[in-house]
């Protein structure tokens, strides 16, 4: 069996939160490769309760600075869970402390432990 992802899909994949973490991407994919009869796999196949996301609705009106500001927010929140502080958060992003705090500041994301 040969499937393909088209680009606005896997753009939605990378961007979506998904809060059932790799499990829900790994059923999502399942899915779409069973239920898909063709080839190229579009995201007008994903289901209904991910088409309504707002991410697939932005996708194409998301400017860079936005795309730049929805990663960043995701891995600084994803930092923020894992690490003790913003020295470590830091360390880990490869960026400065001081940027690490103006950025948590700006996004309004407090670090588990502080």
């Amino acid at each position: 069996m040969y499937k393909e992802f088209d680009y606005e899909l896997i753009d939605f994949l990378t961007v979506y939160d998904w809060p059932g973490n790799i499990r829900e991407l790994s059923n999502l994919i399942e899915r779409l490769v069973v239920t898909v009869y063709q080839d190229k796999i579009g995201i007008d196949h994903l289901p209904k309760e991910y088409r309504s996301s707002e991410i697939v609705g932005r996708q194409t009106q998301l400017s860079l600075k936005e795309a730049v500001e929805d990663v960043e927010r995701r891995l600084l929140r994803q930092a923020a869970k894992k690490y003790q502080n913003t020295y470590e958060i830091a360390r880990a992003l490869q960026t400065s402390q001081p940027t690490v705090v103006r950025k948590l500041k700006k996004y309004n994301i407090k670090v588990k432990n502080e």
